[in-house]
């Protein structure tokens, strides 16, 4: 099942993200702990100044690595929802199909659907269609459609 695959991935990528968090804090306090020393006894050797470069170049990797994780998330969680509507829902009018609408001036026309997307907060198809050989701007909804029944007749 593929929503039950997307929570294992999430629930994966955050128990990685968890322990990336962690072993940064661990370092982060070791690297405290010995810049604390090296003020103090000023004639101690705490930590070299590499180290703290070697502990920047592996904090900019762990940032980076959390950043991509963040990122597949965002896209795994929105894609799976939009996803699922698509299966469940196929648009009405098919590519190439013509259909008739009234346009802004509420007057009959016929085009031919040529795109069709997926509107993910109406949760709804736009189709984008052609007229007389022209791209319409307008995004139409199916409820703005009606199929040309006499499409063949008229050919």
């Amino acid at each position: 099942d593929a929503q039950m695959n997307t929570k294992m991935i999430s629930n994966i990528f955050n128990i990685i993200g968890r322990i990336v968090i962690i072993l940064w804090g661990f370092l982060s306090l070791i690297v405290l702990f010995f810049l604390v020393d090296r003020w103090i006894y000023s004639n101690v050797k705490g930590i070299s100044n590499r180290d703290i470069k070697n502990y920047l170049e592996i904090s900019g990797w762990l940032i980076g690595i959390l950043g991509v994780m963040r990122v597949l998330m965002y896209f795994i969680d929105n894609g799976q929802s939009k996803h699922n509507l698509i299966m469940l829902a196929n648009p009405k009018y098919k590519l190439l199909e013509e259909v008739k609408f009234l346009n802004s001036k509420g007057f009959l026309e016929f085009g031919v659907v040529k795109e069709i997307y997926w509107h993910n907060n109406q949760q709804k198809y736009i189709y984008l269609l052609e007229v007389n050989g022209e791209m319409k701007s307008r995004r139409y909804y199916t409820e703005d459609l009606e199929s040309n029944e006499n499409a063949l007749l008229d050919a």
